[in-house]
């Protein structure tokens, strides 16, 4: 697969949405003609006022295709594509959700008039909403698309109304105030999907930080032992933007940075859109590991009974301590288990007397450099310290 810094969404992707929503709004569309109609026919008002917040959802259907044609349109004002005007005609179509539940509140009422043909309509759009709203709602999560997502929730309500207006036509003649009780439930629930609609659009145009997005990044990146200075988020109607800045150390190729960058982009590649991935060079803070048997470093890099840490930090040691190797009794891939264990300690230098290809290859694929030890602990990180260690390319053994 192609590595690259910035991730586009799909073309195809929209232009397949743009479809479903097209074949969506026309059988929106049909209900609410239908509804109208029979409404209309019959004489029972809440079936009329149910296919007018039917008709505003087609209304809002077709500013949703509009919005998603414009975002693949690029320019030289417009490099990136519109992508905010997803999170705009959410904005809009969040008010109109707002606007239908006061609408559907005001008109919900106990209903008098009997009819099986109201009741069949009703039941017909239950079921098509219910159906609108199952794929909508799978395609919006596919694509990122917080405006789809927002539409197939509601659609999911106007299938529950659409069943409530039909027991309220069925039982109007017994129990004319339960199904009205039972709409204000579903209203109070509309507006709430309209709010929070309006809440994310408005973060999104702010640009604001989208919430969990940052710490879910972090957290993954914790887990390839990548200890970021940084990270900035932004979203851009369905597409998150990362900014990430590592810092390494002024002694690593930028072949090797390319390395680490390109592993983090294909890491947060199913999250965002666009990922930057900048150098901080001459970071000033190290985590070095010494794998140590006894008093003395070990001769073998996944042998060590224990390792030692070192934090330094403007080139002087801050803090040592010690942790005991609790792989040294594993018999199968000791050394890349022994790398993994090293990484999450946000260990980025170690110095060893001799590693072997899987322990060395997983290192160098953490992003942490390798060193070969001198005679001693103390005289092999002062070396360190003062730039006179021999700085490995190959593991000194080609097995483990």
């Amino acid at each position: 697969m192609e590595r690259l810094e910035e991730k586009r969404m799909e073309r195809s992707e929209l232009v397949g949405v743009r479809r479903n929503l097209i074949f969506f709004s026309l059988l929106v569309l049909l209900l609410s003609v239908m509804k109208y109609a029979v409404g209309v026919y019959t004489g029972v008002t809440v079936l009329q006022v149910d296919a007018l917040h039917s008709f505003s959802d087609f209304i809002g259907y077709l500013s949703l295709i509009f919005t998603l044609f414009l975002m693949t349109k690029e320019s030289k004002r417009f490099p990136y594509g519109l992508y905010k005007m997803e999170s705009l005609i959410t904005f809009f179509i969040a008010l109109f959700i707002i606007y239908n539940a006061i609408e559907m509140g005001i008109g919900a009422s106990p209903q008098s008039v009997s009819s099986m043909l109201a009741v069949l309509a009703s039941l017909i759009s239950c079921f098509v909403s219910f159906f609108i709203s199952s794929h909508q709602q799978k395609m919006g999560k596919e694509a990122n698309l917080k405006s789809v997502e927002i539409f197939a929730r509601e659609q999911y309500f106007d299938s529950i109304f659409s069943a409530l207006v039909a027991l309220s036509i069925f039982l109007s003649t017994i129990f004319p105030t339960l199904p009205y009780l039972l709409s204000l439930v579903i209203v109070v629930l509309i507006f709430k999907a309209g709010v929070e609609g309006i809440v994310d659009s408005v973060r999104s145009l702010l640009d604001m930080e989208p919430p969990g997005v940052r710490e879910e990044i972090e957290k993954r990146l914790k887990k390839m032992g990548i200890k970021p200075a940084k990270v900035r988020v932004r979203k851009a109607g369905p597409c998150y933007f990362a900014e990430i800045i590592i810092p390494i150390s002024a002694d690593m190729d930028m072949i090797e940075f390319e390395g680490v960058k390109n592993r983090v982009i294909e890491e947060l590649g199913e999250l965002t859109c666009y990922v930057s991935v900048v150098p901080e060079i001459g970071s000033e803070r190290e985590v070095v590991a010494v794998p140590v048997s006894g008093s003395e470093i070990a001769d073998r890099f996944s042998n060590a009974e224990k390792f030692l840490f070192f934090i330094i930090e403007s080139g002087k040691i801050k803090e040592s301590f010690e942790k005991k190797n609790r792989f040294l009794g594993k018999e199968l891939r000791r050394g890349a288990a022994v790398a993994n264990w090293l990484s999450e300690q946000g260990v980025t230098v170690v110095i060893t007397q001799n590693i072997g290809f899987i322990a060395y290859s997983t290192l160098k694929g953490k992003g942490i450099r390798v060193y070969r030890a001198e005679k001693g602990v103390e005289e092999s990180v002062r070396a360190f310290l003062e730039g006179r260690l021999k700085k490995l390319e190959k593991p000194t053994r080609v097995r483990i």
